[in-house]
């Protein structure tokens, strides 16, 4: 990850801690949708920008000249606009392709830091932060971005204060 990837994932990490989100509930489990009034329970609702949403579904609330939620609610960064009929950007789905291209992350840092992975609850990545589960808050959401950052070698306290 280049110093840029890492402002980035910094900027991100601030404005999850910082709890001024574009989301009105932070939801790890899905990138961007609505809560049913009826049930309680998470549904994506085309052409709109949900209620509840993860880390990437902040990025076009952050970054809106790069960043943008595609017809069915997903986000991504502009120039996949015309990738996101499929929702797949080769063999990605375009949020995570989207996230791995502005953070400079490989697709799998990017799928580790930004996707829940239920079936391995427990275990740890290479950089130390535990696997997250669709119900991690946004406080383990955030630890597990600073920690990714400083492992790659960069101070995010610094970055989170640089401009």
């Amino acid at each position: 990850m280049n110093r840029q990837g890492a402002l980035r994932l910094a900027q991100l990490a601030k404005h999850l801690a910082e709890g001024k989100l574009g989301h009105a509930v932070f939801n790890f489990g899905i990138w961007n949708g609505d809560i049913d009034s009826q049930t309680l329970s998470s549904v994506v609702t085309p052409h709109v920008c949900g209620t509840q949403g993860c880390a990437v579904g902040e990025a076009p609330i952050l970054w809106p000249f790069d960043w943008t939620f595609d017809l069915g609610g997903k986000p991504l960064l502009t120039k996949y606009l015309s990738e996101s009929d499929s929702g797949w950007a080769g063999n990605y789905s375009v949020s995570l392709t989207s996230a791995a291209d502005w953070f400079d992350l490989t697709v799998d840092e990017a799928d580790q830091l930004f996707a829940p992975h239920a079936e391995e609850m427990g275990r740890y990545y290479f950089w130390g932060g535990p696997v997250l589960t669709s119900n991690a808050s946004k406080e383990a959401v955030v630890n597990n971005l600073i920690q990714f950052i400083r492992h790659e070698g960069y101070d995010p306290d610094e970055l989170m204060e640089a401009k």
